[in-house]
């Protein structure tokens, strides 16, 4: 019988069909835990039109009619579970995890009062749960069944835990889980180019999960979230809260929306009432939400042209026809399906109570209906029977578990002597291995993470006519596809809201020619396009770099690099230098003729005949000095003198060419001056002033040459940018129209202009200051002269040195007292000896890293200790065979003495200096410079060379330490006399305790801070065996001499 709860929480106890009994038959009950959405709109603070109050969903309804058809079948199939009938029992707890819970507990203890881990049902077998289709409350039930071992098959979970088969062993999905489902949205958004979009998740934790993966999987994919609302799943944010979300949503400019999370009427609410720019926007739906059963006639609009994934539809064989004739004549005991018919066709139950509750609750009024009513009636948009998804899911669950179920019968029929017995808790391990093909054809089986085959149809949701809304199949998304082959999208049918495909981009792509450059603090799809710089390609568009051309080539019109013209003043092609050697060749027979003509005056430079125009006429006048000076011996002279200085200056650079021109220009000043001031001799030497006119045209046209040579700009559209900053090139603009960006983190310009086209990268141990100057970066490393860490580091190791020596001392003065004999001479000795040296190792890890520190200090740190150990195992193991010799006619007598002591310590440290021997000699640690930590220093460090000889060595010491740790516990217990090994167990705990916490601080530190972790772990370790061991000895030497005697030491034994 049905028993009313409430509106939204019915439980109807089925019935088995009445099929394929024997004496043998066993009934098994399966249990399916189905859920319906629960209706918001009364939170949402006001009434709307056309949503109103939800009642029943038919389409949840569905999903148990597939359910019981499904068991209808497979009881009526003689070929599956032959003799056994599936019975079944189906509840409705509102989504609510509490109802849930209780609903599972009665399942499983009975139709009394629960009681967990008893059963009080007295008919059928329960094998196994189907359900549930949200995530929420599919974690409480599989928490709870997971303790009985039952096997749970959900039709609508997907988070990513329950693929986790340690946890969840028994759990199993027909859809695959929140990771794929988010890569197949990022795959469409790639398809799409759409790389900037928003998010519009449920403040809960589902929400909280899917975002996490979707921004895992964006990511990896290049696609920038640009905001990410949050909304309450069943009830509107705060007043604050919403308008913040508003404010949002409103300036955003992505025009692509994923839902993720439970998508709910308030997101509808949010989308439709407080956001007009939801018109604007395309929504993209995963199939873990149902937001397209959900809609009204009002929120149509915000998501028309949206893209909604959904399980595969298939056409299940009869399914239609039982579902379509679906009336309260065939089944009459309903109640769901009475709610149903009153919530859509008004027609009164069978109960009065229900009936003004319904009355009540929806303010309807209900009549008695007269004619025979069925749910086809319905329509397609409320109770579609023409295509399953989500119902072919159930459908295909119920076939899963049936199928294990038969399996297994199979198996404990041919192995009846199995351990397990025929118990339908072991199901999960034969559904794990199901194969089968269901009645549609289907392949059906479930992988290694307990999910089927990750496969989902893509629908357009769209408006025919204006008037009818469709939800339009465009493509398919495979998981076990190829790569290239997973996604399919057929984009001729689609309907966008304006017609056309979205753009969704922050930036858009960078053409041909162009590179991206990132902007401080933006998201990397923000960016900005600069041109390519001088000789450079970028031959595909949104590329982020530019590829430079080889030396002999050259950037073309189409972006590709061809081969350079080879330019020169060529006697063939250039009409230019054809002329320029007729006019050269004429200039040097005239210039011959006149050579003829004054052969016998050998002056060739104007300088020279200047000065001999004007010593020829000092020389006329009586007495003079100059007629010894005047003849062609001073004047060649004066031109080789003057014309070698040049031969000297004749070196490949600006400033040497810069040099030969002041040379010139000077030889030329001079020669003008001269000629200037003998420009007034008699007309019988007037060659002066023909000089004198030559000069002045000489300097004329050379001091014309050099702005011409070098250039002297005009007029600019933009401002030189300043050092620090490259020019940016706008699309469309004229090339002399630029901004001015600052350099990139980590390079410089300090050049100006506007053809700064790119910042130089600054060398890697180089960084800039102020970007426009590479300033060596600072050098970090426990420098002795200005770390104060060093320093202090030092005085304590030294200290700690001078205080173990002391011990030292105080042991070998004292070494025949019976204190220090009881504590074995020799093995006290190399302990203390190992111990000083371990502080004076630490020395090692201070100051500038060379080869021979690098390679000593971790070798000579493991081998110190080692011996230090050693000892310390020796002392241990030797405190027992002590006590064993006490007894009389003990064979342990024998193996007391210094050998076997000193044998022991030899071989554990032995085995230490070969693993040090062979990491020396395969990959020895060496010192390097470190630029990449740091962007503005460099860390002098030492490479260990290979991390796992520096492993081994760690994990050798790690063993001697448990070894010694776990003989020393064993033997705490012995008679004061021998009460060293408390010591030895209290010192090695304590070395224990420092050295694993070494291991975490040692891996998330860096820079120095690793070998001042390492440091501190020597010391505090050496310290913790000096104090445990040697302290108290010292304290009963020093403080208590009247203990340090045989009678005291033996007084208990």
């Amino acid at each position: 019988m049905n028993e009313v709860r409430c509106v939204r929480n019915l439980r109807d106890p089925g019935v088995p069909s009445p099929s394929k009994s024997s004496e043998d038959e066993a009934r098994h009950q399966i249990l399916m835990e189905r859920a319906k959405r629960k209706s918001s709109t009364s939170q949402l603070g006001m009434q709307r039109p056309g949503i109103g109050k939800q009642g029943p969903l038919p389409c949840f309804y569905r999903y148990m009619m597939a359910f019981i058809f499904a068991v209808d079948e497979i009881n009526n199939n003689p070929n599956i579970l032959p003799n056994i009938t599936l019975g079944y029992h189906a509840t409705d707890y509102c989504n609510n995890a509490n109802n849930a819970i209780d609903h599972t507990l009665q399942i499983l203890s009975g139709p009394t009062t629960t009681v967990p881990n008893y059963c009080c049902n007295n008919h059928g077998k329960l094998v196994g749960f189907i359900g549930n289709h949200f995530t929420k409350t599919s974690f409480c039930i599989v928490d709870m069944i997971n303790l009985y071992g039952y096997t749970q098959i959900s039709f609508g979970a997907t988070d990513s835990l329950f693929s986790n088969k340690q946890i969840y062993p028994s759990f199993f999905q027909t859809l695959p889980s929140d990771q794929t489902q988010y890569l197949a949205i990022s795959k469409l958004l790639k398809h799409f180019s759409w790389t900037w979009i928003g998010v519009i998740a449920s403040d809960d934790e589902s929400g909280e999960k899917q975002t996490q993966e979707l921004r895992k999987v964006t990511e990896a994919l290049d696609i920038c979230i640009e905001f990410i609302i949050r909304l309450k799943p069943d009830e509107l944010t705060k007043e604050i809260s919403l308008e913040k979300s508003k404010n949002t949503f409103m300036s955003s400019t992505s025009r692509i929306v994923v839902c993720s999370g439970t998508v709910s009427f308030s997101t509808m609410y949010f989308m439709e009432l407080e956001c007009d720019e939801g018109r604007e926007k395309t929504f993209i739906v995963p199939a873990s939400s149902v937001i397209h059963v959900i809609l009204s006639a009002e929120a149509i609009s915000s998501f028309l042209g949206s893209l909604v994934f959904s399980p595969p539809t298939k056409k299940i064989p009869h399914l239609k026809a039982f579902l379509q004739n679906i009336s309260f004549e065939t089944r009459p005991n309903d109640t769901l399906l009475e709610q149903i018919l009153a919530s859509y066709f008004k027609c009164s139950t069978s109960h009065p109570s229900l009936n003004d509750l319904l009355e009540s609750y929806f303010n309807i009024k209900l009549h008695t209906c007269k004619r025979i009513i069925r749910l086809g009636e319905l329509g397609r948009q409320v109770y579609n029977t023409d295509a399953f998804g989500t119902t072919y899911q159930v459908y295909k669950a119920v076939y899963a578990i049936a199928h294990a179920l038969h399996e297994m019968q199979i198996y404990f029929s041919k192995n009846p002597n199995d351990s397990y017995g025929n118990n339908p808790k072991q199901m999960h391990k034969f559904l794990r291995r199901v194969r089968f093909q269901d009645p549609t054809g289907e392949n059906v089986y479930f992988n290694e993470k307990g999910e089927m085959d990750a496969v989902y149809d893509i629908h357009n949701y769209a408006s025919v006519s204006g008037k009818k809304i469709v939800f339009q199949k465009i493509g398919r998304f495979n998981a076990s596809a190829q790569e290239r082959e997973q996604l399919i999208i057929g984009e001729g049918g689609m309907h966008w809201k304006h017609g056309v495909a979205p753009i969704s981009r922050c930036s858009p792509d960078c053409p041909s020619g162009y590179r991206k450059v990132f902007r401080r603090g933006k998201h990397k799809c923000c960016f900005a396009c600069v041109q390519c710089s001088e000789g450079e390609i970028s031959n595909h568009t949104d590329k982020g770099s530019c590829q430079k051309c080889q030396e002999d080539q050259w950037p073309n019109d189409n972006d590709q690099c061809e081969q350079k013209i080879i330019e020169y003043l060529s006697y063939r092609n250039d009409p230019i230098a054809l002329t320029v050697s007729i006019i050269s060749t004429f200039c040097f027979v005239k210039t011959a003729v006149i050579l003829v003509m004054f052969f016998r005056y050998p002056i060739s430079c104007i300088l020279a005949k200047t000065l001999q125009v004007y010593m020829a006429f000092k020389a006329t006048k009586p007495g003079s000095v100059w007629k010894h000076i005047i003849g062609p011996k001073m004047t060649n002279c004066v031109v080789f003198i003057f014309s070698f200085i040049p031969i000297l200056c004749n070196v490949g650079s600006i400033l040497a060419f810069s040099i030969l021109l002041g040379y010139m220009g000077l030889l030329a000043a001079v020669s003008f001056i001269i000629a200037f001031l003998a420009r007034n001799l008699p007309d019988s030497f007037n060659e002066a002033k023909n000089i004198t006119f030559s000069m002045l045209v000489v300097c004329s046209v050379w001091v014309a040459f050099i702005p011409a040579y070098m250039g002297v700009p005009v007029s600019k559209c933009s401002e030189d940018c300043p050092a620090g900053y490259q020019s940016i090139l706008t699309k469309g603009i004229h090339t002399c129209c630029f901004e001015c960006m600052p350099c990139a983190e980590g390079e410089i310009s300090n050049e100006t202009g506007k053809n700064i086209d790119r910042c130089i990268q600054c060398p890697g141990d180089q960084w800039p200051n102020d970007r426009n100057q590479c300033v060596p970066k600072a050098v970090e490393y426990l420098s002795y002269i200005d770390d104060p860490i060093t320093l202090m580091i030092s005085v304590i190791t030294l200290f700690l040195f001078v205080n173990n020596s002391l011990i030292l001392g105080i042991f070998i003065v004292f070494r025949d007292t019976p204190v220090v004999k009881a504590t074995n001479q020799s093995l006290s000795f190399i302990l203390l000896v190992s111990i000083m040296f371990s502080f004076l190792c630490v020395l090692l890890f201070l100051g500038r890293p060379i080869h021979a520190t690098c390679m000593l200090r971790q070798t000579s740190f493991g081998i110190i200790f080692s011996v230090a150990i050693s000892s310390i195992l020796a002392k241990t193991i030797m405190v027992y065979v002590a006590f064993k010799a006490t007894k009389p006619g003990s064979e342990w007598r024998k193996f007391i003495g210094v050998k076997i002591t000193n044998c022991l310590v030899f071989i554990c440290s032995f085995i230490q200096v070969v693993i040090s021997i062979i990491w020396l000699w395969i990959a020895p640690p060496f010192p390097e410079k470190n630029s990449d930590l740091y962007v503005n220093k460099i860390l002098l460090q030492c490479n260990e060379g290979s991390m796992l000889a520096f492993s081994i060595l760690l994990g050798y010491m790690g063993f001697l330490t448990v070894v010694s740790f776990l003989v020393a516990y064993l033997v705490r217990n012995l008679p004061d006399s021998f009460n060293e090994a408390k010591n030895i167990t209290f010192s090695m705990l304590v070395f224990c305790s420092v050295w694993v916490a070494f291991i975490p601080a040692y891996m998330s530190v860096t820079g120095k801070n690793t070998v001042l972790v390492e440091i501190f772990a020597i010391l505090s370790s050496s310290v913790g065996i000096l104090a445990c061991i040697f302290f108290p000895k010292c304290y009963i030497i020093i403080m208590r001499p009247s203990c340090n005697s045989k009678k005291i030491l033996f007084k208990h034994t």
